[in-house]
């Protein structure tokens, strides 16, 4: 439970940060960026593999490249559900999305490295 908390609390801030670089997306306050880390965090664990699973030709005939349009979807679908979320069309969802997941791999492994190393002894 405490990871997932922090999981949640380092895509909030990235989805902040990224939304002061990234012209087109924009969270009208802080907690509307927790909001979407938790609605993408279901949205990742439910509606994903469903969408993997029926675009499963298209993903393969686009090398995997689909799946970028899939997380920007997502993104949108975020959107659509927090009123204090804004993107500006599927192009910057899929560059925030792409960005996002970045930022959070390298925040995620930072904290982990840092957590794993102080609990040797």
């Amino acid at each position: 439970m405490k990871s997932f908390i922090i999981k949640l609390l380092i895509t909030t801030f990235s989805a902040l940060a990224l939304a002061y670089f990234i012209k087109g997306i924009a969270f009208n306050t802080p907690l509307d960026a927790f909001w979407f880390a938790f609605v993408m965090a279901f949205l990742n664990s439910t509606l994903k593999p469903v969408l993997q699973f029926f675009t499963l030709p298209l993903t393969v005939f686009s090398m995997g490249l689909f799946l970028l349009v899939i997380n920007g979807l997502l993104v949108l679908i975020a959107d659509a559900l927090i009123d204090g979320m804004h993107v500006q069309g599927l192009l910057r969802a899929i560059v925030f999305s792409v960005a996002l997941s970045l930022l959070t791999l390298v925040l995620n492994a930072f904290f982990n490295s840092k957590s794993s190393s102080s609990k040797q002894p």
